[in-house]
């Protein structure tokens, strides 16, 4: 219906009761401001239909990061939890359904689950805030799910959904009063950074340090399994679609946050036994990290014909084989 959309396209949700994102093929990506944005890459129809699209319905959020995390990263001995008065280099931006959720006095008893949308290279973190608010409540209502043997469908009201920013300096950042926000190069060395783990671009000289995108996402994820914030929590899905996909799989191949389980700190702040299960969801990415030494050659009738292990040139082309 016309009258479901506002003269910036914005999915009229004071008069919708569905939580669904919707296709409107007619308007252009808009920022947090409402303003429109014109990228060379948004040539498919843009979903403007949750709540999070309103003008004054989404707020861009900021997960402090500490110099410790920075430091961690860069030396594995150090621990990468720390206390609140600890000095900051800046904060992480993120969106979420729970409002701002890293407040050091906040405790959310009632989130048994909690879902991590990690944006592609158009780091359009509002749009994945909406695809998984709109799945979470499909799967609340999900009879399959629910018949899984121990398992229960989650409620919306359980169910955290965290979209972090990989900002870059394009992004034209809201103001704020507290810490600045972190950035990441989008051009150089190469496109989109974020997704290599790269360093973050320096705030300014007063916080005249970076760290690691993949750092950054430790530290929200060692938020999430902190007990004291999350008691109840019992699993985190972190997902990654396109350049959120590649983000996902390298950091998690990477990471040695004691979130997983296991390491030096691993029962500091959580048992092991009682830590949340994370499950690492990659999507669509242009390209995958290898898993082992063994790579994928195309060999020429040549060089096949020349081994003597009998194999014919038919049976080398396309194997893995051990790269040394």
């Amino acid at each position: 219906q016309s009258d479901q959309f506002d003269g910036l396209g914005r999915r009229n949700t004071h008069s919708v009761k569905e939580h669904y994102c919707r296709i409107n093929s007619t308007t252009h990506p808009i920022d947090n401001q409402g303003r429109p944005i014109k990228n060379k890459y948004e040539t498919m129809p843009r979903y403007r239909a949750c709540e999070s699209f309103k003008r004054d319905g989404i707020d861009v959020h900021g997960l402090p990061i500490p110099v410790s995390a920075a430091l961690a990263y860069k030396n594995s001995s150090l621990v990468t939890q720390s206390d609140s008065k600890e000095q900051c280099i800046g904060q992480l931006a993120y969106y979420s359904n729970k409002g701002q959720f890293t407040e050091d006095d906040r405790t959310d008893s009632d989130i048994t689950t909690a879902v991590i949308g990690v944006h592609g290279s158009g780091r359009d973190a509002g749009t994945y805030l909406c695809a998984l608010t709109a799945v979470v409540a499909d799967i609340s209502k999900d009879q399959t799910f629910a018949s899984k043997k121990d398992q229960r469908r989650p409620l919306p009201k359980a169910v955290l959904v965290v979209a972090p920013w990989f900002m870059s300096p394009e992004d034209n950042a809201p103001p704020t009063s507290s810490l600045p926000y972190i950035q990441w190069d989008d051009q150089y060395p190469i496109p989109h950074t974020f997704r290599y783990g790269a360093e973050s671009t320096k705030p300014d000289l007063k916080h005249n340090m970076t760290i690691s995108s993949f750092g950054a996402m430790d530290v929200l994820l060692e938020r999430l399994c902190d007990r004291k914030h999350f008691p109840n929590l019992r699993r985190i899905v972190v997902v990654g679609h396109s350049a959120g996909g590649q983000f996902v799989q390298r950091w998690a191949l990477s990471s040695n946050s004691w979130c997983f389980g296991g390491g030096q700190f691993a029962n500091r702040w959580a048992p092991e036994a009682d830590l949340p299960h994370v499950r690492v969801v990659v999507a669509n990415p242009r390209s995958f990290a290898y898993l082992d030494n063994r790579r994928y050659f195309t060999l020429s009738d040549q060089t096949a014909a020349d081994d003597d292990d009998g194999i014919s040139p038919a049976d080398n082309v396309g194997t893995l084989t051990p790269f040394d």
